[in-house]
């Protein structure tokens, strides 16, 4: 399809507009426009499935994901805990070596009193024999005994002594047994308190275990199901990548897919601010991205030969000079050809720009893809020039009137505000979806 501006000094011929056909593969000539249109609904309709499904294991992935959180969330605590429960024990064992340096104390201390009770009882018994031996004797036979009377009174002084110790002796072996029997007490005290200390300890960090095993079983089932989602989105991203390469594949010109042609835009928009959906849509309405290039110029149509389609006086000379920069046959490049008795043919690659106007747009091309010389059959080359011409028309504003005004001037020219009505209202339709499609591949 040609192009045409009005009240620049470039004109351009627009043909009739083209209604928009997506086709899912290259198709042979024998294929109908109808079984086209059915491809085209049938992949589409499998396209808006498979995104369906991608959003919801997306979903289900996220849901997964939060919950394997959660989990590790539970586990990190568990580990606190253990880690508590271990700086517990460790303490406990300092606890147990005191307790354990206090029962040998103690075992010593009880040692030593009952050895000293054992000898005070030893000392009582040579007492009380020694005293028994007193009592045997009478007091006349002490007094007999002595020589004089001070021994005498010597040995009651000593009688008296020995009754003192006694007593002594008693108290003190008393204080001795309750003293070993409260270090007793003690002792068993200490002995229980560590069994206990030691059984809980060893108990809770049983029982935390127990839990962090259960918890790292749950958190690898979830990572499991996690791993099983990414795989299901990862076949239907790859699925749906299959479907976009068939819907936008480019016939004729190299075979891109829809992933090259978003690029070859983003490319152009980076030189003219023009949105790549809009863009793209634009070369969707006048060649079904690339795929209805035109089919003059052909062995197969030898009497429509670029001689008998283009208009002589404004695209013959262009024409050739844009072969001979490129170095190809103008006899065999496809060209568009001319709708009815309405117009002239010729347009060329994607864009369809008319070699007069190509010219005009060809340095700037070079300008913003930094190849030259450039070429309207290559996309990358025919985007950029659709692009530059789409900014002059004021699409780099991006708000959906000035898109729809440079639609309409971009088919229609100074007649835009009737006959390019319908051009550009299919443009704006076709940009919507885009842009969704778009959105949804960068989420992806």
């Amino acid at each position: 399809m040609s192009l045409k501006l009005a009240k620049v000094p470039i004109y351009i011929l627009i043909a009739i507009t083209v209604t928009l056909v997506f086709t899912a593969v290259p198709v042979s000539a024998q294929e109908t426009d109808s079984d086209k249109i059915e491809r085209e609904r049938e992949l589409q309709a499998e396209l808006e499935k498979v995104l369906k499904e991608i959003a919801s294991q997306k979903k289900e992935l996220q849901e997964q994901r939060s919950q394997s959180a959660s989990i590790q969330e539970e586990i990190a605590v568990l580990d606190a805990q253990i880690r508590e429960t271990q700086l517990q024990l460790e303490a406990s064992r300092l606890r147990i070596n005191q307790l354990s340096n206090d029962i040998q104390v103690k075992a010593e201390t009880i040692s030593e009193l009952e050895d000293k009770t054992l000898r005070e009882k030893e000392s009582l018994s040579r007492l009380l024999q020694k005293m028994r031996e007193v009592d045997d004797s009478s007091m006349i036979e002490v007094f007999l005994a002595n020589e004089n009377l001070s021994d005498f009174f010597k040995d009651s002084d000593s009688l008296r002594t020995l009754k003192q110790r006694i007593l002594e002796d008693l108290e003190r072996i008393a204080e001795y047994q309750e003293a070993a029997a409260e270090q007793k007490a003690k002792l068993e005290m200490v002995k229980n308190e560590q069994e206990n200390i030691t059984y809980q300890i060893e108990k809770s960090k049983e029982k935390i275990q127990v839990s962090q095993q259960q918890k790292e079983q749950l958190l690898s089932a979830s990572k499991e199901k996690e791993q099983t989602y990414e795989e299901i989105v990862a076949e239907r991203q790859a699925r749906a990548s299959e479907i976009r390469s068939a819907l936008f594949s480019l016939r004729d010109t190299g075979d891109i897919n829809f992933g090259q042609a978003l690029d070859y835009a983003r490319i152009a928009e980076e030189g003219t601010g023009v949105r790549p959906a809009f863009l793209l849509a634009i070369i969707t309405q006048e060649s079904n991205l690339g795929q209805n290039v035109g089919r003059c110029n052909l062995p197969s149509t030898p009497n429509r030969t670029w001689k008998e389609i283009m208009k002589p006086d404004r695209d013959h000379a262009p024409y050739l000079r844009i072969m001979d920069r490129l170095g190809l046959d103008p006899n065999t490049q496809p060209l568009s050809c001319p709708i009815g008795n309405i117009g002239w043919g010729g347009a060329m690659g994607p864009s369809q720009f008319i070699p007069s106007t190509w010219e005009m747009y060809q340095s700037r091309v070079s300008s913003v893809t930094g190849v030259s010389p450039s070429n309207p059959w290559n996309p990358r080359d025919a985007f950029t020039a659709s692009s530059l011409f789409l900014k002059d028309l004021g699409a780099a504003a991006r708000t959906y009137d000035a898109e729809w005004e440079a639609a309409a001037r971009y088919y229609a020219g100074g007649g835009w505000q009737t006959r390019g009505v319908n051009y550009a209202n299919s443009v704006m339709n076709i940009a919507s979806r885009l842009q969704s499609q778009i959105d949804t591949l960068e989420s992806l």
